[in-house]
Protein backbone atom coordinates (compact mmCIF):
# COMPACT_ATOMS: atom_id res chain seq x y z
CA UNK A 1 0.00 0.00 0.00
CA UNK A 2 1.47 3.22 -1.15
CA UNK A 3 1.72 6.18 1.47
CA UNK A 4 -0.51 9.06 0.51
CA UNK A 5 1.87 12.55 -0.49
CA UNK A 6 0.29 15.63 0.26
CA UNK A 7 1.89 18.78 -2.20
CA UNK A 8 3.09 21.69 -0.11
CA UNK A 9 3.51 25.08 -2.35
CA UNK A 10 4.76 28.06 -1.10
CA UNK A 11 5.66 31.75 -2.46
CA UNK A 12 9.10 32.79 -0.74
CA UNK A 13 11.23 36.19 -0.97
CA UNK A 14 14.18 35.68 -2.32
CA UNK A 15 16.55 36.54 0.88
CA UNK A 16 14.26 33.71 2.33
CA UNK A 17 15.33 31.23 -0.61
CA UNK A 18 19.31 31.73 -0.64
CA UNK A 19 19.33 31.06 3.24
CA UNK A 20 17.39 27.91 2.13
CA UNK A 21 19.84 27.08 -0.48
CA UNK A 22 22.72 27.74 1.39
CA UNK A 23 21.56 25.35 4.16
CA UNK A 24 20.73 22.72 1.18
CA UNK A 25 24.50 22.92 -0.16
CA UNK A 26 26.22 23.14 3.37
CA UNK A 27 24.45 19.90 4.50
CA UNK A 28 24.54 18.23 1.49
CA UNK A 29 21.35 17.24 0.80
CA UNK A 30 19.94 16.64 -2.58
CA UNK A 31 16.45 17.69 -2.28
CA UNK A 32 14.43 20.82 -1.14
CA UNK A 33 11.98 18.10 0.56
CA UNK A 34 15.03 16.78 2.64
CA UNK A 35 15.35 20.01 3.96
CA UNK A 36 12.06 20.58 5.16
CA UNK A 37 12.39 17.25 6.90
CA UNK A 38 15.29 18.05 8.77
CA UNK A 39 13.94 21.36 9.80
CA UNK A 40 10.40 20.06 11.39
CA UNK A 41 12.81 17.40 13.09
CA UNK A 42 14.99 20.06 14.37
CA UNK A 43 12.13 21.85 15.71
CA UNK A 44 10.21 18.92 16.55
CA UNK A 45 12.69 18.62 19.36
CA UNK A 46 12.89 22.33 20.34
CA UNK A 47 9.36 22.17 20.90
CA UNK A 48 9.62 19.28 22.71
CA UNK A 49 12.76 20.10 24.92
CA UNK A 50 10.77 23.67 25.92
CA UNK A 51 7.25 21.48 26.51
CA UNK A 52 9.47 19.44 28.97
CA UNK A 53 10.64 22.92 30.76
CA UNK A 54 13.88 23.25 29.17
CA UNK A 55 15.68 25.63 27.97
CA UNK A 56 17.03 25.54 23.92
CA UNK A 57 20.01 27.17 23.33
CA UNK A 58 24.01 26.54 22.72
CA UNK A 59 27.15 25.88 24.97
CA UNK A 60 30.73 27.23 24.09
CA UNK A 61 32.62 24.58 25.33
CA UNK A 62 35.28 27.02 25.31
CA UNK A 63 34.00 29.44 27.26
CA UNK A 64 31.20 27.98 29.64
CA UNK A 65 28.82 30.47 28.41
CA UNK A 66 25.38 29.27 27.67
CA UNK A 67 23.11 31.18 24.78
CA UNK A 68 19.73 30.83 24.84
CA UNK A 69 17.71 30.33 21.79
CA UNK A 70 15.06 33.46 21.13
CA UNK A 71 12.41 31.94 19.58
CA UNK A 72 9.08 33.68 19.88
CA UNK A 73 7.27 30.28 18.29
CA UNK A 74 8.82 28.04 21.18
CA UNK A 75 8.02 30.43 23.93
CA UNK A 76 4.20 30.32 22.77
CA UNK A 77 4.40 26.68 22.65
CA UNK A 78 5.93 26.60 26.25
CA UNK A 79 2.89 29.30 27.33
CA UNK A 80 0.40 26.19 25.89
CA UNK A 81 2.60 23.59 27.63
CA UNK A 82 -0.31 23.16 30.55
CA UNK A 83 -2.71 21.45 28.11
CA UNK A 84 -0.29 20.11 25.09
CA UNK A 85 1.44 16.62 24.91
CA UNK A 86 4.60 16.35 22.86
CA UNK A 87 4.86 16.63 19.15
CA UNK A 88 5.37 13.41 16.84
CA UNK A 89 7.44 10.04 17.84
CA UNK A 90 10.53 11.99 18.39
CA UNK A 91 12.66 9.73 20.58
CA UNK A 92 16.03 11.39 21.19
CA UNK A 93 19.16 9.11 22.14
CA UNK A 94 19.62 9.31 25.91
CA UNK A 95 22.39 11.35 26.91
CA UNK A 96 24.60 11.50 30.12
CA UNK A 97 24.00 14.67 32.46
CA UNK A 98 25.58 17.53 31.52
CA UNK A 99 29.37 18.87 32.99
CA UNK A 100 29.02 21.20 35.89
CA UNK A 101 30.29 23.81 33.68
CA UNK A 102 26.99 23.69 30.65
CA UNK A 103 25.11 24.51 34.06
CA UNK A 104 25.73 28.39 33.00
CA UNK A 105 24.61 30.81 35.54
CA UNK A 106 22.02 33.70 34.44
CA UNK A 107 25.78 36.12 34.92
CA UNK A 108 27.32 33.56 32.48
CA UNK A 109 24.99 33.86 29.57
CA UNK A 110 25.60 36.11 26.59
CA UNK A 111 24.69 39.52 27.89
CA UNK A 112 24.07 40.45 23.97
CA UNK A 113 20.65 38.37 23.39
CA UNK A 114 18.65 40.74 24.02
CA UNK A 115 15.06 40.21 23.95
CA UNK A 116 13.05 38.35 21.46
CA UNK A 117 15.18 38.83 18.37
CA UNK A 118 15.93 36.63 15.37
CA UNK A 119 16.11 32.87 15.94
CA UNK A 120 19.11 32.55 13.89
CA UNK A 121 21.46 34.84 11.53
CA UNK A 122 21.62 32.73 8.57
Amino acid sequence: MAQQVSRLQIDVRPALMTRFNRLLALGELSTQRELLDTSVTVLEWAVNQRLKGRIVGSLDDSSGIFRELQMPYLEACYVKSAQATLVSQFQAPRTSVAPDHARASASQRDPHKGGAGPASGL
